[in-house]
């Protein structure tokens, strides 16, 4: 859990992208400009509980290489593609991009139910925890850049993190699962 807490803080860093559909209206520790220690937080907390709920339910299952590039850049590069003609914001390419990832991977992997359902567990977590933060903190509600989200509310909270906490799970795990041999051997290498 802890290497994928570790792999998964500077994710964070995509959050300099995000300026047209997240400005903290609150207290922050800002590192460089639109860049925030929450956000570092908070991809290291979600990448330890993706890797761990899904090692949990994964138990037994043989890892195999999912091919990060697959997942990742492909889709990518071809949602790119669609961000200026359709005037899309960040957060709605990441999205996209991030879904097509997911499908490819719930395609392919033979641990699809558990990828599945992993990422169920994940997204009820993290949403239960955000619940809380947006109605206790109105500052949260008013970070979002309302002109450019889908509309589109559950219990008040914006559609986009459903679905980006659920997609982040989706991914993160077999990403993680792909590059553990490597750490793996990284680390039995420095302890001869």
């Amino acid at each position: 859990m802890l290497i994928g807490s570790l792999l998964g803080a500077p994710l964070g860093l995509a959050e300099v992208f995000f300026t047209d559909y997240w400005m903290p209206a609150f207290e922050k520790i800002e590192l460089v400009s639109h860049l925030y220690l929450e956000d570092i937080i908070l991809c290291f907390s979600l990448g330890g509980l993706s890797v761990g709920v899904y090692t949990l339910l994964a138990k037994g299952h043989r890892p195999i290489s999912m091919r990060p590039w697959f997942i990742l850049i492909i889709p990518a590069c071809i949602s790119l593609a669609l961000i200026d003609p359709l005037g899309w914001s960040f957060m709605n390419y990441m999205l996209v991009s991030m879904a097509m990832g997911a499908v490819y991977i719930l395609a392919v992997h033979p641990a699809r139910k558990e990828i599945f359902l992993s990422a169920l567990i994940n997204d009820a977590i993290y949403i239960a925890i955000f619940a809380v933060i947006w109605h206790a903190s109105p500052s949260v509600r008013e970070s979002y850049l309302s002109e450019n989200l889908l509309g589109l509310n559950i219990f008040g909270i914006p559609l986009e993190e459903f679905l980006w906490a659920g997609l982040f799970a989706v991914i993160w795990a077999p990403i993680y699962e792909s590059l553990a041999p490597f750490l793996t051997k990284t680390q039995s290498k420095r302890s001869r």
